[in-house]
């Protein structure tokens, strides 16, 4: 069976592979088609369409914008997205901006508790301009602060739910979807069932975004016990929405969570590649 992973993450955001080592390993494991979904980043897709001739892997430019909704995270990947797209440079321009006001934030609460770190401190972690907070764990361990990454993302420190946690992002799910659909991408939404601590996106509010624009749910994703895929993909199949699915590897930041380990069929790309040219027979991306 041909296998896709339609969610990576290379060193120009949080992970740790470039994207000639995702693409390599892709080759290694016999994945047929991948998408790099780098967290609100497209330097990838600059990439993506030599590399992807060169190791005969197809390639979706992706990426995954970061929003707040009701106090939590919710992640929109877009797929197919036009990469030269007019004023697409400055919405990602912007994006860092306010990203970089809320690792600032964070890095001031975690003074509060005795942890002194320069913004300095934290870019030092990151082969690229971008940081995120696996880039503050960093940080933290390698000043001697906490002894592992994971002991950062805690209630205490900077876990979704942590008291030194700050948002670092400004958009809303529907800022994202109507964004992506202006640059000609598809929408979908990330990992739905780890909106928050014992509590997933619900149908309702999925119904909401659709009213947006959204075309998809990641159903298939290492995040997701059983009981949650299926429910996600009755919900998709009800809903009329794609399905998508993929690793969210970041390299060797989350060893368990690394590319090969989510079986994601072929089907998924060729909907999503025939969702793309029927945007386009409507006027998108013209």
């Amino acid at each position: 069976m041909k296998r896709i992973d339609l969610h990576l993450h290379s060193y120009f955001s949080d992970g740790t592979f470039s994207p000639e080592e995702i693409f390599s390993r892709a080759k290694a494991l016999g994945i047929s088609g991948i998408s790099i979904t780098d967290h609100d980043r497209i330097e990838a897709a600059y990439e993506g369409k030599k590399l992807s001739e060169k190791y005969g892997i197809e390639y979706v430019p992706g990426t995954e914008l970061t929003t707040m909704y009701k106090g939590g995270e919710v992640h929109i990947l877009g797929y197919f997205y036009d990469p030269y797209a007019d004023g697409l440079k400055e919405f990602f321009d912007e994006i860092d901006r306010v990203r970089a006001a809320g690792i600032r934030s964070m890095l001031h609460k975690l003074s509060k508790v005795g942890f002194h770190l320069t913004f300095e401190d934290v870019l030092a972690q990151s082969v690229s301009d971008y940081i995120g907070r696996p880039h503050i764990a960093k940080a933290l361990v390698a000043k001697g602060y906490l002894s592992s990454v994971q002991e950062a993302f805690t209630d205490e420190y900077i876990g979704n739910e942590g008291k030194c946690y700050s948002p670092i992002s400004s958009l809303s799910p529907r800022d994202a979807i109507e964004k992506i659909l202006e640059f000609d991408g598809i929408p979908v939404i990330a990992h739905p069932g780890s909106f928050k601590p014992g509590r997933d996106i619900t149908e309702d509010e999925i119904r909401e975004f659709r009213e947006f624009g959204l075309m998809g749910i990641e159903v298939l994703q290492s995040r997701h016990t059983v009981e949650q895929t299926r429910r996600f993909i009755d919900i998709a199949t009800r809903l009329g929405l794609l399905m998508t699915g993929g690793s969210d590897c970041h390299g060797n930041y989350y060893p368990k969570v690394l590319m090969g380990t989510v079986d994601v069929p072929y089907e998924y790309l060729e909907k999503l590649r025939l969702k793309k040219l029927e945007m386009l027979e409507k006027g998108f991306g013209l």
